[in-house]
């Protein structure tokens, strides 16, 4: 596993981490 590969996968994986929490702050947002 390359180093460039595993940055790729680090921020894959950072991304579906804070996907939901961004969704979730927007239908808050929507909401108010």
């Amino acid at each position: 596993m390359t180093m460039k590969t595993n940055a790729v996968a680090g921020f894959a994986s950072l991304v579906l981490a804070v996907l939901p929490l961004v969704i979730i702050a927007g239908s808050l947002a929507s909401s108010l």
